[in-house]
């Protein structure tokens, strides 16, 4: 594929974070209760959380569009062990240092239980990448969940996407950089192959379900959006609900 070299979006630098760390990373295990399937991942969410007796996200004000953005304390991924595993990737360093190597009482649902929250293992920011055009594969792992706001009428109508775009990539990526508190240059992304599948997560209570796609798409990235897709890769997650196990990829050069 040919990139417009004209384009300034190409020549625009990777962020520079001010810090080194991201979070860290923790296995869960669960005692006195059945594995959690991802159809019962809302019920994981809510026991953690109780673990982390605060809300599970907050506001953050976009100045630049004035809307306002759910900033999650953490995502959840699957994790290395057979069964339904999971890990959750805090995404403050701090949370994960207080709640790592500690044993909590929970609910997953209506069944009391132990949540060993294991060793937190820490996450370094992404290297910088050289301004220009990157070949990277995103494999996405759990459906990647985007959704485009249509208002109307006096109301926003909110649909959520079953195949990858270019718009919804960088729609993604800009969240993940204002939730993440990063600053950086604008993300651009283009697709050049798309190997996805729809995918729809059954999910319980107020969340019920969530469409997204799930396979590998090849994309041509500028340096901002590089560092932000390996950001997401690294724990983070990319697109919504990623509280809810959603949006989680594997990123490599191809």
């Amino acid at each position: 594929m040919r990139i417009d070299s004209s384009d300034p979006r190409w020549r625009l630098p990777s962020p520079t974070p001010t810090s080194t760390i991201a979070g860290g990373v923790t296995p869960l295990k669960l005692w006195g209760c059945p594995p959690v399937t991802p159809e019962r991942l809302v019920l994981l969410h809510g026991a953690i959380t109780a673990i982390l007796a605060r809300p599970h996200n907050a506001p953050t004000p976009d100045a630049g569009r004035g809307e306002n953005h759910v900033a999650p304390q953490w995502s959840i991924r699957p994790g290395n062990r057979q069964g339904w595993a999971w890990d959750v990737f805090w995404w403050s360093s701090k949370d994960a240092a207080a709640l790592s190597d500690t044993m909590r009482k929970a609910r997953i649902g209506r069944t009391p239980c132990i949540v060993e929250v294991c060793s937190s293992t820490p996450v370094e920011m992404p290297p910088r990448y050289r301004p220009g055009a990157h070949a990277v594969r995103i494999t996405a792992m759990t459906p990647v969940c985007t959704r485009s706001n249509i208002r109307r009428d006096g109301r926003t109508k909110t649909t959520w996407r079953s195949s990858p775009s270019d718009a919804g990539l960088a729609g993604a990526l800009h969240s993940l950089a204002l939730r993440a508190g990063i600053d950086t240059e604008e993300p651009h992304a283009v697709i050049v192959h798309d190997a996805t599948t729809p995918a729809r997560s059954r999910l319980r209570g107020k969340v019920r379900g969530r469409r997204g796609w799930i396979g590998v798409v090849d994309v041509i990235a500028n340096a901002p959006a590089r560092w932000l897709l390996e950001l997401a890769s690294r724990g983070y997650g990319l697109g919504a609900s990623v509280a809810y196990g959603m949006g989680s990829v594997e990123v490599r050069p191809c």
